[in-house]
């Protein structure tokens, strides 16, 4: 049954399995396709927009490997595939760079972001356009009042408490982002009147 499927997804993407194996094996050896010894092979790969400007497996090709892959392994295989160093790096750059009240610094670096992710994109399924979207949320708020009591991008992400729970405020405001669809809270008009 999963052989049926998995030939499905490769005729969509206009694939045959062997092309797919070259794929599958570029990835696990994390060389750019350029070493190919087929120059048609590579065309297509090229044609199909299957990779990067490096040469490199794009995130169109990944999700491929991980749509056939995931009829044969467990879940969580997208979870590594899904965590992307561009994406990574685009999130930490939405932080302010700068020094919090409580000491720390807002942004950390990426290596510590990519193993917070994949404890949340284990636990948590939103896409990536609603976490930059959610995080856009919470550091608006925060910054009017010049970032007091905000976490940092990577406690933002997963925190884990004294008992030893882990929790996500994160999750939370992704929630809070579906739910509104907006990227602002609706504020009550306040009116002054000027007293005599």
């Amino acid at each position: 049954m999963n052989q049926l499927k998995l030939f499905t997804v490769l005729k969509k993407h206009d694939l045959s399995f062997n092309e797919y194996t070259v794929l599958l094996n570029c990835y696990l050896s994390k060389k750019p396709l350029p070493d190919l010894q087929n120059p048609k092979l590579f065309s297509k790969f090229v044609t199909l927009s299957l990779l990067n400007s490096d040469y490199t497996l794009n995130k169109k090709c990944l999700d491929i490997i991980y749509s056939v892959e995931s009829l044969f392994k467990k879940k969580d295989a997208r979870k590594e595939i899904l965590i992307d160093k561009e994406i990574l790096e685009e999130y930490r750059e939405m932080w302010p760079n700068i020094k919090l009240p409580s000491g720390v610094y807002a942004r950390v670096n990426v290596k510590n972001l990519e193993a917070n992710f994949k404890w949340f994109f284990k636990n948590y399924d939103y896409s990536w356009e609603t976490i930059l979207s959610a995080t856009a949320l919470y550091l608006n708020e925060y910054s009017d009042n010049n970032y007091k009591f905000m976490r940092n991008s990577l406690y933002f992400v997963k925190k884990t408490g004294l008992d030893k729970m882990c929790e996500s405020q994160l999750a939370t405001y992704c929630d809070r982002f579906l739910e509104t669809g907006d990227m602002h809270d609706e504020v009550d008009d306040i009116f002054k009147t000027k007293v005599v």
